[in-house]
């Protein structure tokens, strides 16, 4: 009896480390669904937003302009395609199923992280210097995009704190000339990301997982 006592023990404690050790690695704290009155059409704004820069046009200043390739870099560490999927039973425009019910609250962390991890790379490529004309016109077309971010987040009961750190991020960053280039495929990215986000939170919010 002795013994599995301890055993027990042991196992709690483990749990609790575990528990812990996720915490130290930065993983957002957000608010629940539940708890919050939900925007859809700020996400839906943001989407808007992200998209214009996708614009490949002659005008410089754009983060797109003359890119020959439509490269598209994800953030990998999001589970967010895969938690926010609506049950195939519950949403006659899903063509696939989940293996397990939909999780509002897993789902909408996950939002959360993909926000706070965007949120970091954008900074991130702001805060490298590079010629004045290349600051000028990276700070004029990308701050309203982090402004959005910023307050979605905000007014979502969610954080910045995002699971790639600054120095982790940074070294994206080359100065060799094609960083504008590297960021374009990121934008691109985002916007993939966004599409997913803005079927989920309207999903949420018409409140359709509940039947």
């Amino acid at each position: 009896m002795a013994n599995f006592t301890l055993h027990m023990r042991r196992c709690a404690t483990l749990l609790l480390l575990l528990q812990l050790g996720r915490s130290a690695f930065g993983n957002p704290v957000t608010t629940r669904p539940r708890d919050i009155k939900m925007r859809p059409e700020l996400f839906k704004e943001l989407l808007d937003n992200v998209g214009g820069l996708l614009k490949n046009t002659s005008a410089k200043g754009e983060i797109c302009y003359f890119t020959e390739y439509k490269n598209v870099h994800l953030n990998t560490q999001s589970e967010t395609v895969e938690v926010c999927t609506p049950d195939v039973e519950q949403s006659s425009s899903c063509m696939m199923g989940r293996k397990s019910p939909f999780n509002k609250d897993k789902c909408w962390s996950s939002i959360m992280a993909d926000m706070a991890h965007y949120h970091t790379l954008i900074q991130s490529y702001l805060n490298v210097t590079y010629s004045q004309e290349q600051e000028e016109s990276k700070k004029h077309v990308l701050y309203p995009t982090l402004g959005l971010i910023q307050r979605l987040v905000k007014l979502h009961g969610g954080t910045m704190r995002s699971d790639s750190s600054q120095e982790e991020v940074a070294k994206l960053w080359q100065l060799d000339g094609k960083d504008r280039l590297r960021m374009c495929d990121w934008v691109r990215g985002f916007h993939t990301r966004l599409l997913t986000v803005n079927r989920a939170v309207g999903y949420i919010a018409s409140g359709d997982y509940k039947k």
